[in-house]
């Protein structure tokens, strides 16, 4: 008796998909602060992939087995380098086809990693331009803050008291 054998060659590589970091848009971080980077394959993989994020190798999970979507995390500390957060992503699939390393995000999403401590600087009280209240010379402060990357929102004792990004202006704090 014979028997019929199929035998299915597969000499297509693996494509990744819906590539981004958690928050859409850019996102910034600073030491003892995640980042999470999540993808999609097309078909099964044989491991999981292989992903760099900054200069660390990292672990990769399933994010939903059935559907093939996977997560990096990074745990940033001061050994990664500030800027933009660069990543790599290897893999194949299941018949050992190498799919192309992947280092962009599919949605223009980044993640830029911040190490470096605001600095402040305050207008001298005694400065003529600085504002005054009443007879009180430092009942205002004026204060301008350098960050390499920018701020979104300036905070003192829980209260938003000033909302900007680059480049540094002065903003007031007024009692």
């Amino acid at each position: 008796p014979s028997q019929d054998f199929y035998i299915t060659i597969d000499n297509t590589a693996p494509t990744l998909s819906d590539i981004k970091f958690k928050d859409a848009g850019t996102s910034y971080v600073n030491d003892g602060k995640g980042v999470i980077l999540y993808f999609t394959a097309n078909e099964t993989l044989t491991e999981f992939p292989t992903v760099t994020l900054g200069n660390k190798q990292v672990n990769v999970n399933y994010e939903n087995v059935e559907n093939n979507k996977y997560r990096a995390y990074l745990y940033v500390d001061k050994n990664i380098n500030e800027g933009e957060l660069k990543f790599e992503i290897s893999y194949k699939d299941t018949a050992g086809n190498e799919g192309k390393s992947v280092s962009a995000t599919t949605n223009g999403s980044k993640a830029i990693v911040d190490l470096t401590v605001p600095k402040i600087t305050l207008k001298d009280g005694s400065d003529k331009n600085a504002p005054v209240i009443g007879s009180n010379p430092y009942q205002a402060v004026s204060y301008k803050i350098y960050d390499n990357y920018g701020y979104s929102r300036v905070e003192l004792n829980g209260t938003v008291i000033h909302t900007h990004t680059t480049p540094p202006i002065w903003g007031d704090i007024n009692n």
